[in-house]
């Protein structure tokens, strides 16, 4: 349980499964109750006082897509 615990940020539920040798259902169902679990103890934060909030980036689209590309996927 420990391996699946510690992997789950950086391999799928499938590669798991295959490297321990349990089915795909066992190792997927195993990680969502760990989650579950995991959410139900945890709490939201609670802000009091003074908040600062630095900038943020707001997107105006995808950088790089040509406008007659993008009309033609308009089209279709």
């Amino acid at each position: 349980m420990f391996y699946i615990i510690a992997n789950l940020d950086k391999k799928s539920i499938k590669r798991l499964s295959e490297e321990l040798g349990h089915k795909w259902e066992s190792v997927y169902r195993l990680s969502k109750d760990f989650k579950e679990c995991l959410v139900k103890k945890t709490r939201d934060p609670v802000l009091s006082g003074e908040i600062e909030i630095d900038e943020m980036y707001h997107s105006s689209g995808q950088k790089g897509v040509k406008k007659k590309k993008q009309e033609q996927e308009d089209l279709n």
